[in-house]
């Protein structure tokens, strides 16, 4: 297990080296975030700069927009 062999190579205790490994997890996981974010930015910078539009109504209609599904319809 690679829990066992940080704390035999690092000396520390086993809470430690999960201790640390979460705290390295979390930072990873903020900056994936971080990089999502500012992925949807660009996007939007893009859509602005090449004068894109889509549908005026496209947050009442996300679904039907998304799934091809009109939810307010019972089938």
């Amino acid at each position: 297990m690679q829990i066992n062999l940080a704390v035999r190579t690092q000396k520390k205790s086993k809470a430690e080296i999960i201790r640390m490994a979460l705290e390295k997890g979390m930072a990873h996981m903020s900056r994936q975030d971080e990089n999502s974010v500012q992925s949807l930015f660009d996007l939007v910078e893009i859509g602005k700069h090449a004068h894109f539009h889509g549908p005026k109504d496209s947050s009442a209609r996300i679904d039907e927009l998304l799934w091809d599904k009109d939810w307010s319809r019972d089938e």
